[in-house]
């Protein structure tokens, strides 16, 4: 094999083989055996050694994985904001800031519902219900906390009720229904139910 070629495989072997490593929580799992074992049950110190770089190598390859606290700021392509805390004097503020907690959903599987702070709603996602919530999100008030369903990649044929909402590419509405009180508001609202009729694929998708 050519040296240039065996040099470039060497490194995109040893980053996926590390990256599995670590995320996978493989690291955490061989520790705990090695606990396990009589010759380290015998020196308590080295086994509380262990046990601490094994939560702290399982608690990494969580927050990679899924959630995680931000500063304030703009929130990153493929994440949504769904709560914020109220902190003073982080992220090098001197008063009070509100801290966004981000989750990752470009990995979430079609179908899975989840409730987010007010923002705009992610291509491949509608809103299929609203929370009404006081103080929620970093607010002083009521707000109303949409309920997002990822449909993307959904199959053909698929139908589904939705709050009023521009209708997504590749979706057609086949019924209405009058609601009241739904969708955060507060009188009667039409309920439309679409239907997939054919795949749209869009560079602004969430990977």
């Amino acid at each position: 094999m050519p040296q240039n070629i065996l040099i470039t495989f060497n490194k995109n072997f040893h980053a996926w083989f590390w990256g599995v490593f670590f995320s996978s929580g493989f690291l955490k799992h061989m520790i705990l055996s090695i606990i396990e074992n009589s010759y380290f049950m015998k020196y308590p110190e080295m086994k509380k050694i262990l046990i601490v770089i094994s939560i702290v190598f399982g608690t990494i390859s969580s927050a990679i994985a899924q959630t995680q606290e931000t500063c304030p700021g703009e929130t990153p392509h493929g994440w949504v904001v769904v709560s914020y805390r109220a902190c003073a004097g982080c992220c090098s503020s001197p008063g009070l800031v509100q801290m966004p907690t981000i989750k990752r959903i470009g990995s979430l599987p079609s179908g899975t519902t989840i409730e987010i702070c007010p923002q705009p709603i992610p291509f491949g996602w509608v809103v299929v219900s609203y929370r009404a919530c006081a103080g929620c999100c970093g607010a002083t008030g009521l707000v109303q906390l949409p309920t997002i369903k990822r449909i993307e990649h959904l199959p053909i044929g698929t139908t589904l009720e939705i709050c009023p909402q521009p209708t997504p590419a590749g979706w057609t509405v086949v019924s209405t229904r009058p609601c009241a009180g739904c969708c955060g508001e507060n009188g009667l609202v039409q309920m439309p139910t679409i239907q997939k009729i054919a795949t749209v694929r869009d560079e602004r998708r969430w990977r």
